[in-house]
């Protein structure tokens, strides 16, 4: 829980350094849980997991057991960034135990010019041969992502001209690169989450969509499954609010309707129905049941065309889900 190197552009916004998962203690609460994820997803899927996140492995004096313990489990050997560079045994560690499987782990963070230099002296460029070297040095320019503790006012990410020509650069907005499950075993806590454009509302790049707790492994397990089942329909339902998801501005065009987010333009044209759902998404939300209703009985649509379309939005993750969540608690 935390962080002891505390970088300056953290976009998680990282707390100092708490309590860790101790491993003797939790050695079979550890393994436990590993082996509810590969029940639940498949060893596949569950080997798709990182150990650690807003977080620094190094903090952990087991980590790499940990990772023996994972991939025991799920058959997968996942990857490690670390900001902690200049420790030469920490660092000799992770190759050895990287070096086996050919992966292009760990990921080194590396901090200033001097830790860079230090990197080098400690090791061959042999040692350094499947290693990725991430350069987040103060003055290197790489652009950061303005969340966490740089977090720049966003409002609700809808920072769109409304031309038809988007900037041909678009700033990164989140550096939060996974959707599932966000497990915290020292909190013992889950979230359901997903990457989005950083925003006062979601300060952290990524929507939560769900949040659970648990004690013992099986009360892991039924979480999980809980959380699953409360999430993850193959249809929308017909409670679901057909509201757009948070980043996309609904703009009427003379056949249809455009779907605007800050790195693309979504064009919905050339049909009746088109034209139809694109003046009722710019009104207040109503249900995905009562949607259908409307565009049938006011528009005079046809039922299948009705269907398909607004089935597309959501297969698409076009749809606000979140408030979907929020709306049955």
């Amino acid at each position: 829980e935390g962080c002891s190197v505390q970088c300056w552009f953290c976009s998680f916004s990282a707390q100092k350094l708490g309590r860790i998962l101790d491993y003797q203690e939790n050695k079979d609460f550890f393994r436990g849980v590993a082996r509810a994820c590969a029940d639940i997803f498949g060893s596949k899927a569950a080997g798709l997991a990182m150990l650690y996140y807003a977080s620094e492995p190094f903090d952990n004096p087991r980590y790499i057991d940990y990772l023996r313990d994972y991939a025991d489990i799920t058959g997968a050997v996942t990857c490690t960034s670390t900001a902690v560079c200049a420790d030469k045994k920490w660092i000799d560690d992770l190759l050895a135990f990287y070096r086996p499987y050919n992966l292009p782990w760990p990921r080194l963070s590396v901090l200033s010019t001097k830790i860079l230099h230090k990197i080098h002296d400690q090791h061959t460029p042999y040692e350094l041969r499947d290693v990725s070297l991430l350069m987040q040095l103060k003055d290197s320019g790489q652009p950061k992502v303005l969340g966490g503790r740089i977090l720049a006012q966003k409002d609700d990410m809808r920072q769109c001209n409304g031309k038809n020509d988007l900037p041909g650069s678009i700033p990164q907005g989140s550096i939060a690169c996974v959707t599932g499950f966000l497990i915290n075993l020292v909190r013992k806590d889950i979230k359901l989450v997903s990457p989005c454009y950083v925003s006062e509302k979601w300060p952290c790049g990524y929507r939560i969509f769900d949040q659970a707790s648990f004690d013992t492994v099986d009360d892991f397990h039924s979480a999980m499954l809980d959380m699953i089942e409360r999430n993850m329909p193959e249809t929308p339902p017909a409670h679901m609010p057909l509201q757009l998801r948070d980043d996309l501005v609904c703009r009427t065009a003379e056949k249809g309707f455009d779907l605007v987010s800050p790195n693309q333009i979504l064009h919905f044209q050339n049909k009746s129905v088109f034209q139809a759902l694109g003046e009722l998404l710019i009104k207040p939300p109503v249900s995905y049941a009562d949607a259908f209703d409307i565009l049938l009985d006011k528009y005079g649509q046809n039922p299948l065309e009705v269907q398909a379309v607004l089935k597309n939005l959501f297969n698409n993750g076009l749809l606000d889900e979140v408030r979907f969540s929020a709306s049955r608690f």
